[in-house]
């Protein structure tokens, strides 16, 4: 049966401390033990190694303006206790600090404290939010391999080493805000089929790797970067527009074209969305109580105006990239330029023959002879031809005794644009790989 040691107070804690301090033990070692009450501790200079290894923590855990010289370690560890948590404070750590194997069914919270070596936070599973705030790392971290089940939040820190959070499962959010880092970011092999990373307002000096990564979202907005990102093999399910943009663009800068075509249609995507969302989503203009009486109706009036005209802009910009979209992918599929070519120019010979005096509209192929249909047959090859001479084309359609309608000409005219427009589109499919 195990043998567990039960650290049921503060007190107990010095007075272990003292003990070991005593015996001229090389390092303050607690192993299988289980702290019933909270620890704080503050002000404390640690000269000798801290090693807590499969210790349960029923209660806060506290180290404010403490002074590390020797490494300290956490290892599989279970902090229980789900309000306060652990928390350290305005600490230096001039040695290593190892968290492993660890289960945080608690909040961990550093803020303040400078890192002088290296950070090994790696095996544990996160079950509530980790913040480091406003830290400094001058030496390695390695946050990766880990489980995310919470927030895991970086706000105000500086990063002067190698920092990885390389193969972690995140089924939480991982937020980067206001952080500088001076040396490479490895953000590669995460699972995150759940989860999402956000990064935003930071300055990434080295190269930043997401390569292997399956996220379920990703938003990266407002950084400074002076070498490339890595997205090699890189999915997510959903980002911003802006996330798609900068995806595209490191991609293009690497010369890997084909993968930098498929986020340019992903970020039409988006942009499309968010005009769909956008296009009707507008209030009518709050008045305000500054705007004198006899003015607010024309101030109204005029706002209003400027906003439906805005409106009428993104509804022309829909348009144009649903079809876009529509007629080949935003430019990676050529065989959906031929199907939109096909359906599209079928449509309008049908609208064509439609036109046409001596076929009633009710019963369009009942009418047809099997005589005419072949006449048909044969004349739609040269309707979808834009250059085709409208002269010739109704002349071999009286010859066979069908009439031009009033609206066969504009018909004709409008298949000529969609026929110009889909050979277009099939083109340029076409040509995406060889696109600078």
């Amino acid at each position: 049966m195990e043998s567990r040691k039960t650290v049921k107070s503060m007190f107990d804690f010095e007075s272990e401390l003292h003990d070991q301090i005593t015996l001229n033990k090389a390092k303050h070692t607690f192993i299988d033990c289980d702290f019933e009450s909270g620890l704080s501790i503050q002000g404390k200079k640690f000269d000798k190694e801290l090693l807590f290894v499969n210790c349960r923590f029923y209660d806060y855990v506290k180290f404010s303006n403490c002074q590390f010289d020797k490494p300290v370690s956490f290892n599989s560890c279970s902090f229980l206790y789900n309000e306060t948590g652990f928390s350290m404070s305005e600490c230096t750590i001039n040695q290593t600090f190892s968290l492993k194997s660890n289960i945080f069914n608690c909040p961990f919270n550093a803020s303040y404290c400078k890192f002088t070596s290296k950070i090994v936070m790696k095996l544990n599973d996160i079950c509530h939010n980790t913040k480091f705030d406003n830290c400094i790392f001058d030496s390695i971290v390695k946050f990766g391999h880990t489980f995310i089940l919470s927030t895991f939040r970086l706000l105000n820190s500086k990063f002067n080493g190698i920092t990885s959070f390389s193969n972690s499962i995140i089924q939480g959010k991982v937020i980067v805000k206001n952080t500088e880092f001076d040396d490479k970011v490895f953000f590669n092999y995460l699972e995150g089929k759940k989860g999402g990373l956000s990064i935003q307002n930071s300055d990434f000096q080295k190269s930043v790797y997401f390569d292997n990564s399956i996220l379920k979202s990703i938003s990266i907005r407002n950084i400074t970067i002076d070498r490339p990102l890595s997205f090699l093999e890189f999915r997510s399910k959903s980002a911003d527009r802006e996330t798609y943009r900068i995806i595209k663009d490191q991609l293009m800068k690497q010369n890997d074209k084909v993968e930098a075509l498929k986020y340019y249609s992903l970020e039409m995507k988006q942009y499309n969305k968010d005009l769909r969302e956008n296009i009707f989503s507008f209030n009518m203009t709050n008045t305000s109580e500054n705007i004198p009486a006899h003015i607010l109706p024309y101030y109204v009036a005029k706002t209003n105006g400027i906003q439906a005209k805005d409106n009428l802009r993104k509804v022309s910009e829909f348009l144009l990239l649903l079809t876009n979209q529509l007629s080949n992918a935003n430019g990676l599929s050529w065989s959906r330029g031929v199907l939109f070519f096909i359906v599209t120019t079928m449509f309008c010979f049908i609208l064509f023959i439609y036109s046409m005096e001596s076929i009633q509209l009710k019963n369009l192929w009942a009418e047809l002879s099997a005589n005419e249909f072949e006449i048909v047959r044969h004349l739609y090859p040269r309707f979808i031809n834009p250059t085709h001479n409208i002269r010739f084309l109704r002349a071999d359609i009286e010859i066979k005794g069908l009439i031009l309608g009033s609206n066969s000409i504009m018909i004709d005219l409008l298949g000529r644009i969609i026929s110009t427009y889909s050979i277009y589109q099939i083109v340029q499919a076409f040509r995406k790989y060889g696109k600078g």
